[in-house]
């Protein structure tokens, strides 16, 4: 039924349609990130197909903005949400995504509330313009920026779509959110 229903409220790629347990995947991703954790098991098939990099300037590391692009069709889909129609889809689905919900063994999950506080907590990404400095770790990278390093695992995903698909995605966000009936003062509005 969401599959049959996503092309009315969305220009989603429909490989993305066809994945397993859709519903199940999206519900966890809503909770996860509502904790500030990567939700990148829940949404592996948008995951993007080339390596995320990093340029070198005068000695020093910095990310690539090159791999901005790698998210431009995550960013392009979650624009072209129609929110008015996927917020009734939400409604309209409540008991199968609360069924969802309970399959993650958090009794009190509520699927609207989990979506609301995630938008919350993309909402309070930083949209940064300029180069983000990285410090090479073991098998990773750190942004020497402290305030951006003590961003939560879901807001340096965002973070790294970089700032006009961060942009994208928070606007889509916040829309949905005030179609689900959150208040627009609940709502952070983005640092830039």
């Amino acid at each position: 039924f969401l599959r049959e229903k996503a092309p009315s409220f969305s220009s989603l790629p429909a490989d993305w349609l066809k994945t397993e347990d859709l519903l199940r995947s999206l519900t966890a991703s809503a909770t996860i990130i509502a904790e500030g954790d990567s939700p990148r098991e829940s949404l592996g098939f948008l995951k993007p197909r080339k390596k995320f990099s990093v340029r070198k300037l005068h000695g020093q590391l910095f990310l690539n903005p090159r791999s901005y692009a790698l998210y431009d069709a995550v960013a392009n889909a979650i624009a072209s949400l129609d929110t008015t129609t996927a917020a009734k889809l939400i409604v309209d689905l409540k008991p199968l995504f609360q069924a969802a919900c309970a399959e993650l063994d958090d009794k009190n999950c509520d699927f609207q509330a989990a979506l609301i506080k995630s938008t919350q907590e993309l909402l309070r990404t930083p949209r940064v313009k300029g180069d983000i400095r990285l410090l090479e770790k073991v098998i990773s990278y750190a942004m020497t920026d402290a305030r951006l390093e003590r961003l939560s695992d879901a807001q340096k995903h965002l973070l790294r779509m970089g700032p006009q698909n961060t942009a994208k995605i928070q606007y889509k966000l916040r829309q949905l959110a005030l179609a689900l009936c959150a208040s627009n003062a609940s709502l952070p509005i983005p640092e830039t």
